[in-house]
């Protein structure tokens, strides 16, 4: 088994990064990375896929970026959707070796997504200044 494998990120089938990847350790095994198809549940699209070469691609239930908690369906149909996580968002929010992994193009990619959701959810844009809300009693 080779010690780096190179990935590939596609945002609705399209190229976004490739980076090198290397082995990881869970508890004491030493494990190859593995590949991630971020599966919407509202719209049943695949709308990015991680793949590892010669590695098996797992599913992650993720909202895409036209879809959120509220959409259509109760939130408790969901299964393991992070309910938390922003709707198009590659990070995870338990999974620090997984965001390791992601290069710097993704990494970008997804601050702009973070501003972009907070701009919307602020109905506002976003400057140094108000990135935060303001604290209670301020």
């Amino acid at each position: 088994m080779p010690a780096e494998f190179t990935q590939y990120i596609f945002l609705r089938k399209e190229l976004l990064a490739v980076s090198k990847v290397g082995k990881f350790w869970v508890r004491e095994q030493l494990c190859a990375p593995y590949g991630e198809a971020f599966f919407c549940p509202i719209c049943a699209e695949v709308w990015a896929t991680v793949t590892v070469e010669g590695q098996p691609t797992h599913c992650r239930n993720a909202f895409c970026e036209r879809h959120e908690i509220g959409d259509r369906l109760g939130t408790w149909s969901f299964g393991t959707v992070e309910r938390w996580q922003l709707p198009g968002s590659l990070w995870s929010s338990y999974d620090s070796v997984w965001n390791s992994r992601l290069p710097p193009a993704a990494l970008q990619r997804e601050l702009l997504l973070t501003i972009a959701y907070r701009e919307k959810e602020l109905n506002q844009p976003i400057y140094a200044d108000n990135l935060y809300p303001p604290r209670l009693g301020a």
